[in-house]
């Protein structure tokens, strides 16, 4: 690793070790960890918030009577209905619906884990896991970038796709954000190509920086990403191990192994 990584790089990493030595600790797999006095102090609070939501779903683990090949199969056939509509037909939720007589489902708030038979996670279920002060700064980040004269934030009216079509938006006139969405990566592949054709690179949209507010859209948003990449660690350390080697050595960061 650089001696000398990137502030919001560092910052992620400070804090994904900060908070698997927490974890560790709440496990008992540990002793008490000193304070990082590196880590601002209200984003140790939030790390201490963070894992304890962790440690918290991971011991109320819901088992599933299904496997996830038994959904990727599912969805490869298809069916009537939208794939949504397929998903609940055939695969019903762990948890019955309310019992009072209306058949709806019960909204469950507290932190937990979904494992399918074969005792692979499929699903964190991790409500209030950021503090409002956490939601409100990047809420605040957003409306910058939306604002933006030139805002990265586009919709395209003839496309076909869900993820850029404007049915997929609503738009009052009460709506605060610009309707869109924008991918943001400092590394990753262009679309079609792997490891082994093409070595990665920032997402286009970041490649002109101050002309669309993506530049100090990351810059807002330093903290949230440092607190996604120690979130990652906790839930998927492979997955979190992976994307920190991928700017060095793109030949072993093939999502396909996973």
């Amino acid at each position: 690793m650089d001696p000398h990584p990137p502030r919001g790089l560092q910052l992620t990493l400070l804090c994904a070790k900060y908070a698997q030595c927490l974890l560790k600790e709440r496990t008992g797999a540990s002793p008490p960890v000193p304070t990082e006095f590196l880590i601002p102090f209200h984003m140790r609070i939030e790390l201490e918030k963070m894992v304890d939501c962790v440690h918290m779903a991971y011991q109320r683990q819901v088992r599933l009577d299904y496997a996830l090949e038994d959904l990727s199969e599912a969805i490869q056939k298809g069916g009537s209905g939208t794939r949504a509509e397929l998903l609940r037909r055939k695969f019903k939720g762990p948890f019955p619906p309310k019992d009072d007589g209306t058949n709806t489902a019960q909204l469950i708030d507290k932190s937990m884990v979904f494992v399918d038979q074969q005792s692979k996670v499929i699903a964190w279920y991790l409500p209030d896991i950021f503090t409002s002060q956490r939601r409100a700064s990047v809420n605040a980040a957003v409306k910058t970038l939306s604002d933006h004269p030139k805002s990265a934030l586009t919709l395209s009216r003839g496309s076909e796709s869900w993820r850029d079509g404007f049915e997929s938006f609503s738009v009052t006139p009460n709506s605060e954000l610009r309707p869109g969405n924008v991918v943001l990566s400092i590394a990753w592949y262009n679309q079609g190509h792997t490891s082994l054709t093409r070595n990665p690179g920032p997402s286009a949209a970041l490649q002109q920086g101050t002309k669309n507010g993506t530049a100090a859209f990351l810059e807002a948003s330093t903290e949230m990403n440092a607190l996604f990449g120690a979130l990652l660690s906790l839930v998927h350390p492979r997955l979190y191990d992976m994307q920190r080697q991928c700017p060095r050595e793109p030949q072993r960061c093939d999502a396909r192994a996973f």
